[in-house]
Order: C-alpha cells, then sequence, then structure tokens
C-alpha cells in the first residue's frame, strides 16, 4: 500500500491497523524531547545474538533491585515524579509500507490523548482518562477498549515503567544474562494480573533500556513486538530515548520526537472518549467477528 491508495484491501488494511495501534501505544508512552547537541550520550549496544549461556538462575541479578537501577540511571523517580504533563509531537516513518506521517500526545498524570495521521491511511486516535480507555481508526471506528487490550494500554502509557512497574505488574522476574556485541544485557520479565509478559532488556554496564518485547493485543488478535531505545540524551535531568523503532514480523516504524514541552497547559477534555461507546472485547471472539464484518462492509461500501 502506498500513501496514493486511499481504498486498501481488506487484507492490507488489517495489517496496517496492526502496525498503527502498536504505533499508537509507542505514541503513547513516548516522553521524549529533542535536547541540545552538546547533551547527546551514546546508546547501549543493540540487542543481538547470545555469545554464551546464561548463568544458572541463581546468580542471576534481582529483577526488583535491577529496574531500581534502570530508574537511577534514567534520572531518578523524583525526576520523573515532577513531570506532571506534557505535549509531544512525533515524525513516524514506516518505509516498509511506503508512509511516513506524524502524532501528537497529550499526557496528565496517566490520562492522556494521542492521535496519529498517514496519508492514505488517515487519522488513528486513542484516550484514556481515569482507567477507560477508548479508540478510533479507519478500519473499526470508535470503540471503547476492555479487557486484554485496556491492561496493556494503561501499562503502556506510563512514562517510565520500571518506576511503576508494580502499579501495572504482579510480577518481575530476571530470566537471562547473556553477552551482547561487546557489551551485556539482562532480561526482566514483567509479568501482568491477566498473564500478559513483557520482557525488558537492560543493559548491564548503563542500566538503560535496549528494549522491550511484548504481544500487542489488535482486534485481528496478537502481534509479537519489539520496541528498540536509541540514542539516550540527558533532557532536563532525565536519561531519554530520542528515537525509538518498533519492529513486528511484516514491519519497522520509526518514531522520532520533534518537540516536547513538560508541564504544559494539557486540555484534559481530550482524553474522555467522545460520541458513541462501542466495544471491541478482545476476550470475546464473537465481538472481535462482528466488529471485523462491520469494517469490510464499510470498507466494500467506499470501494469504487
Amino acid at each position: 500500500m502506498t500513501a496514493t491508495d486511499p481504498t486498501p484491501t481488506p487484507a492490507r488494511r488489517r495489517l496496517l491497523t496492526r502496525c498503527c495501534g502498536a504505533l499508537a501505544l509507542l505514541l503513547a508512552c513516548s516522553a521524549e524531547k529533542p535536547p541540545t547537541a552538546d547533551a547527546k550520550t551514546e546508546a547501549p549496544q543493540e540487542v543481538g545474538a547470545e555469545a554464551q549461556a546464561a548463568p544458572p538462575a541463581e546468580q542471576l541479578p534481582d529483577a526488583a533491585a535491577l529496574l531500581d537501577d534502570v530508574v537511577a540511571a534514567r534520572g531518578g523517580a523524583e525526576q520523573f515524579a515532577a513531570m506532571k504533563t506534557y505535549y509531544s509531537e512525533t515524525e513516524i516513518d514506516a518505509a516498509a509500507l511506503g508512509l511516513s506521517g506524524s502524532g501528537k500526545t497529550w499526557w496528565r498524570d496517566g490520562d492522556f490523548y494521542g492521535e496519529m495521521f498517514i496519508p492514505g491511511s488517515g487519522e488513528t486516535r486513542m484516550g484514556g482518562q481515569g482507567g477507560a480507555f477508548w479508540m478510533q481508526d479507519p478500519t473499526h471506528g470508535l470503540r471503547r477498549v476492555v479487557g486484554a487490550e485496556a491492561e496493556q494500554i494503561s501499562w503502556s502509557t506510563s512514562v517510565c515503567l520500571a518506576c511503576e512497574w508494580r502499579r501495572y505488574f504482579k510480577e518481575a522476574k530476571t530470566t537471562k544474562v547473556h553477552a551482547v556485541n561487546a557489551g551485556e544485557v539482562a532480561e526482566i520479565a514483567l509479568t501482568s494480573a491477566q498473564g500478559d509478559v513483557v520482557t525488558l532488556v537492560v543493559d548491564m554496564a548503563t542500566k538503560l533500556p535496549t528494549a522491550q518485547r511484548y504481544n500487542q493485543q489488535t482486534p485481528f488478535g496478537a502481534i509479537p513486538v519489539e520496541v528498540r531505545f536509541h540514542d539516550y540524551r540527558d533532557v532536563d535531568g532525565l536519561k531519554i530515548s530520542f528515537r525509538q523503532e518498533l519492529k513486528t514480523s511484516v514491519s519497522l516504524l520509526t518514531s522520532t520526537t520533534t518537540r516536547f514541552d513538560i508541564n504544559a497547559e494539557v486540555d484534559a477534555t481530550r482524553f474522555a472518549m467522545p460520541g458513541s461507546d462501542r466495544v471491541v472485547n478482545l476476550d470475546d471472539k464473537a465481538s472481535i467477528e462482528a466488529a471485523d464484518a462491520k469494517a469490510d462492509a464499510k470498507a466494500d461500501a467506499k470501494a469504487p
């Protein structure tokens, strides 16, 4: 699909919706401010092939202590707590799909509203207030998000997951430590109440996250996703990843933030779901099938 193809087939539309849904979550939690050039530091080593076997479980570092080290390395819990609101603007590049676009996010103490526009595919919006989440995309229209998908959005919108992991997950466990390129990384499995597992990969030298893996919940089923964090820089006392890559089995999307305003004025009326309250429950197969049928019928009606 290209930016000049306004009427994609159902199969291609689903592919784009899967990728855009995952990217929308990335935008919602991307607290990335463009720093000055002299603030730039080297990024941790990239995730790559293992060069040695993992040590026995009893020799693995404690996950909670390692997450505390991550928080300290990124600037400390007090610095993150001082960020009450932010507004960000982001550039999006999906070269494999022949697409590019832009995104904006407004965030306040966990409530948020984000929008992403890609010419040729339309606008995707999502928001959350008080633990209630919603999404609007060109395929399914406006819907309330519930079940496993809602749980995933809740932790995905955290500004610093290592700071708040106890809020969103019931368990943290270091699963392996292994050599990567010239360094060493640890993998921490975070398990939610519903059994969702997020693997955080941490550079053992810098204690900065290098990647995050999980299965993205969508109305079309779960899709494995890896987010890689690049180009860490010092921004107002915090170490921030300036560029993030979202990788799926079918595509690679890049998010680069061009503007980030800390403690900016934020319009809270954007957070709540507008208008209709249609539900697509990912825990209910019939709900998903009904949503797919409506989306296909809507697309067919618009087709020439």
